[in-house]
């Protein structure tokens, strides 16, 4: 895995899984699920790319079993299925392709099918998008065990002015900004233990 690689890094080096994640934003996760202790045994990612996070997850939590899904029209990379191999990990690492976040009803039965306890963590570096991650929290959210984690990355990419420019396709979307602050009031109604929010990501912990 690379880190800080070019973003297009994975085109020339097909031996290479690309973490896409800069040093700083790495260590600061590092930080919180050291610091709180977290244990995941059982986890759903959103968003695969390359499969690097994937694999990285998977390292670094050594999970029971580990599933991710992307919307992209594609399959899993010959480099991802030899580290797959490698690891002797078929059965704990799962893929799922052309899986929209926003489809409830896909993620509900995959997360059925997969998975015969509760998640201890979801992480969402998928779209971005506010409708399609609010659809994927409210989906999930509840499917978390007691005192499990729901991270959301990248939530404040609509406060940086390169986002904003006409000529940015990322113009018109909804960002995430007012989602995160909403989780604020759920905390007043009980369903949300803990807020963590830094400018890398907000964790949301079950009560």
């Amino acid at each position: 895995m690379a880190v800080d690689a070019p973003f297009d890094a994975w085109k020339a080096d097909k031996t290479t899984l690309l973490l896409h994640k800069t040093g700083p934003f790495l260590l600061s996760q590092d930080r919180f699920f050291t610091t709180q202790e977290v244990e995941a045994k059982t986890i759903f990612e959103l968003g695969i790319w390359d499969g690097g996070s994937t694999a990285f997850w998977f390292e670094y939590f050594q999970p029971d079993k580990l599933v991710a899904v992307d919307f992209l029209d594609r399959e899993d990379s010959p480099t991802f299925r030899d580290y797959v191999t490698r690891k002797q990990a078929g059965e704990r690492l799962k893929t799922y392709w052309r899986t929209d976040q926003s489809d409830r009803g896909r993620l509900a039965a995959i997360a059925s099918a997969e998975f015969n306890c509760p998640l201890d963590l979801v992480i969402d570096d998928a779209s971005h998008e506010l409708h399609a991650t609010r659809a994927s929290f409210e989906t999930l959210f509840p499917l978390l065990r007691s005192g499990g984690i729901y991270m959301i990355e990248d939530w404040m990419w609509e406060t940086r002015a390169c986002f904003r420019e006409a000529d940015n396709p990322w113009a018109e979307r909804e960002g995430l900004v007012e989602f995160v602050r909403d989780f604020v009031l759920e905390i007043a109604k009980g369903s949300i233990r803990q807020l963590t929010v830094l400018p890398g990501f907000a964790a949301v912990e079950r009560s």
